[in-house]
């Protein structure tokens, strides 16, 4: 089943007609789809729900976006002699140049350890795409080289950004994995056992997402090339005759915006449609999403996961019971748009913080649940409300200054929001379709028919998701 999302369209303030809904017909039905129906967009019963705050009856784990500059997730966070200070986007040795060399000074020009040289001590510290291959095979590392190839190939045509990693995958994983709890061993291809810590499982989980036919993105690429950026086929490559690569359409309110403008964005997020979809999602419905949070190329992805609105007038500025906080001292703009009232809106937005792997060790990361944090998000907006106390629109208010523009204030709000399309959809590769779970154990390791198809789902930078999620829900019964 194909999830298809809607045409979008920025929202045209200033050219609306007078009705009883002043957002776009394609805002509308972005709502609609993000959120699996209509909307409670009725104010009074919003506050007669109690759904001015809310939150998940369980929080998404922290993970990590395994910047490219340190190799993804071959990266050895764990090999305290790794250079893992804060990428510089100013310094000529930024990137993947300081891995690279450091990659090669420990173990050759393969980038790639001989497992039969490694002690068990060794093999902890290795990256979570090194410990996955060596369940493959002893010394092939085909998910790991796969990964290592493409970063080296681009760091050679264009400088790395710091920003760039898989925040789409770990952010779209700790929507949908169970949070793994405790170390796991597996046997290896060599018949070592292997430990897989709680922060590897995650890793592969964020890697999974990020390059599974689940996580298209291209989001807006409607051409002969969706499917072969989307599943990660090289040039020329068509998916194998037995491979299963149908997209899952992932859902988009907004999109993303190209424009290095920190100030105007692309101007397509309408303030009443990113309260409508907080409420709902979070507050009636259960169920989180992600949210970029810069007007600006660079992608910043994070989970949202509770809120909390106050309502004050916006004459006074001041706060009050509702409806006599509603003012109804409207401007010809907003009676043209149909609203009869508007109120103003103070929304704190949690989101997950991202926790950075290398401040853990292994005793801290047996309790690492204790070191995950969160970030808190303020956006200011006035909603318009229509005759029946329906929201039709919404306008930004916040206005901060910029750098290099401090005698000016601009407004502040996300880029876009997404995520799955059914909430907990599991992420496999585009390649183990005929694989049955019960044939693989941690005692006895990965089956031999299974290794040809773990490697040809490595060339594309796809775990396989039947081993991972086998080792997420050890993690969670075994102590």
């Amino acid at each position: 089943m194909k999830f298809r999302f809607p045409l979008f369209a920025a929202c045209l303030l200033g050219f609306f007609v007078p009705s009883t809904y002043a957002f776009t017909p394609a805002d509308q039905n972005a709502l609609k789809e993000f959120l699996d129906g209509n909307p409670v967009t009725d104010l009074g019963l919003v506050v007669s729900s109690n759904k001015l705050e809310g939150a998940l009856t369980e929080a998404p784990w922290a993970g990590y976006y395994w910047p490219e500059g340190f190799g993804g997730v071959t990266t050895p966070f764990r090999d305290p002699s790794f250079p893992h200070a804060q990428i510089s986007l100013w310094r000529s040795d930024s990137g993947f140049n300081r891995t690279n060399r450091w990659m090669k000074k420990k173990w050759g020009l393969s980038l790639t350890p001989i497992e039969s040289s490694l002690s068990n001590e060794e093999v902890d510290k290795l990256g979570a795409a090194l410990k996955y291959d060596l369940l493959i095979s002893e010394n092939d590392y085909t998910l790991t080289h796969t990964i290592l190839n493409r970063i080296a190939d681009k760091a050679r045509k264009v400088r790395i950004k710091a920003w760039e990693g898989i925040c789409n995958g770990w952010t779209l994983a700790a929507l949908a994995v169970d949070r793994p709890l405790h170390s796991v061993q597996v046997k290896s291809a060599s018949g070592r056992m292997i430990t897989f810590y709680p922060h590897d499982l995650m890793a592969l989980a964020a890697q999974l997402y990020a390059r599974s036919p689940i996580n298209g993105w291209n989001w807006f690429t409607r051409d002969a090339e969706f499917m072969r950026t989307s599943i990660f086929l090289k040039d020329g490559e068509n998916p194998p005759a037995n491979a299963n690569f149908e997209p899952v359409w992932l859902k988009f309110i907004g999109k993303r915006c190209e424009k290095n403008d920190q100030v105007n964005g692309c101007g397509d997020l309408n303030a009443g449609i990113f309260h409508t979809a907080i409420v709902n999602s979070i507050g009636f419905n259960n169920s989180a999403f992600i949210m970029d949070k810069h007007k600006s190329p660079a992608i910043g992805n994070a989970v949202a996961y509770s809120y909390q609105a106050k309502l004050y007038n916006t004459e006074t500025g001041k706060g009050g019971p509702y409806p006599e906080i509603l003012s109804t001292h409207l401007n010809d703009e907003e009676k043209n748009k149909g609203a009869v009232s508007k109120v103003g809106v103070e929304m704190t937005l949690t989101t997950r913080k991202e926790l950075v792997p290398f401040s853990l060790d292994l005793e801290k990361e047996k309790n690492y649940q204790d070191f995950e944090e969160s970030d808190q998000h303020h956006y200011d907006y006035v909603l318009l409300l229509n005759i029946k106390n329906e929201v039709i629109d919404g306008e930004w208010k916040m206005r901060v200054p910029l750098l290099g523009a401090e005698n000016q204030l601009f407004p502040i709000y996300p880029d876009f929001l997404w995520k799955l399309p059914v909430k907990n959809t599991r992420a496999f590769s585009g390649y183990e379709g005929s694989l049955s779970a019960s044939e693989f154990t941690l005692q006895n390791g990965l089956p031999e028919s299974w290794k040809q198809i773990a490697a040809e789902a490595g060339k594309h930078e796809q775990p396989l998701g039947t081993v991972l999620y086998q080792l997420i829900d050890a993690s969670r019964t075994l102590q």
